[in-house]
């Protein structure tokens, strides 16, 4: 089917992406266990800064898709 992503624990204990052959072949899947982790890296950074007592004046994506943050403290 169409548009079926899903996550699969292993015995390690890490997760494995599932991804459906119809979206691996097209633009979802060319790029988006790369996305799906650099949004993931955005996030975690995010609640880093605020754990730290920063406070973040901007997130931006620049045109080649590289995630730019600015903070204070």
């Amino acid at each position: 089917m169409a548009n079926d992503i899903g996550f699969q624990k292993t015995k390690s204990g890490n997760y494995e992406l599932i991804i459906s052959e119809y979206d691996r072949g097209g633009k979802t899947g060319e790029n988006f266990l790369q996305r799906m982790k650099q949004i993931y890296a955005k996030h975690k950074t995010l609640k880093q800064l605020k754990r730290m007592g920063k406070i973040v004046t901007s997130v931006k994506t620049t045109s080649d898709g590289r995630i730019k943050i600015k903070a204070l403290g």
